[in-house]
């Protein structure tokens, strides 16, 4: 499957800067899912789950805090007041 570059950005600085294949945000407007070649877009993304499908297949999910999604020449980047893979098991 083809990747686009993804970046995660927090108050505390780059939470992530990697390949994916997929990212699924809940958009103010409903879920978001976001693959290579995606059109440029800005949109509000409201606290809850995030699916990102890194590059070699694996899926991690994590919890946003709410923030924007921002896609552009097949980058996507996330900016977030919080954000905490579900692997850490630390509650939002």
């Amino acid at each position: 499957m083809s990747t686009f570059n993804m970046q995660i950005v927090t108050p505390d600085g780059l939470f992530f800067n990697g390949k994916a294949e997929k990212v699924i945000v809940r958009a103010a407007m409903g879920d978001l899912c976001v693959l290579a070649g995606h059109a440029d877009l800005v949109s509000p993304i409201n606290e809850g789950a995030v699916k990102i499908t890194l590059e070699n297949g694996n899926a991690k999910t994590a919890r946003c805090k709410g923030g924007f999604i921002s896609i552009k020449r097949n980058t996507a980047k996330i900016v977030s007041c919080g954000f905490v893979w579900t692997d850490d098991n630390v509650p939002y």
